[in-house]
């Protein structure tokens, strides 16, 4: 008897470029076309998806850098809070009454 000869069915799609997760995104058109506006401002025009990918990066750098915050600048703000807190309870108690 002779022997077959299998042939192994081709994979769909381009062949894989890259290991990693892939991640979807779907966006509105305003953040959208911010987006298309950013890859027109850069010099080698990079795909959305790198776009992306570089924002990400950027993003997380920006985010490990804490800001300096002036000390006098967070006791105004505590004491606004303070203050705001006190008129609120003020303004409860009379309601009460």
């Amino acid at each position: 008897m002779a022997k077959k000869t299998v042939l192994a069915k081709k994979k769909r799609g381009p062949p894989a470029t890259g290991k990693g997760t892939q991640v979807v995104v779907r966006m509105q058109p305003s953040p959208l076309a911010a987006l298309d506006h950013w890859v027109t401002q850069q010099s080698d025009q990079p795909t959305r998806a790198e776009a992306i990918r570089r924002l990400v990066e950027i993003g997380l750098r920006l985010r490990q850098k804490k800001p300096k915050i002036d000390q006098r600048v967070l006791d105004r703000a505590a004491d606004s809070i303070d203050r705001g807190t006190a008129e609120l309870l003020k303004i409860g108690m009379k309601t009460r009454r």
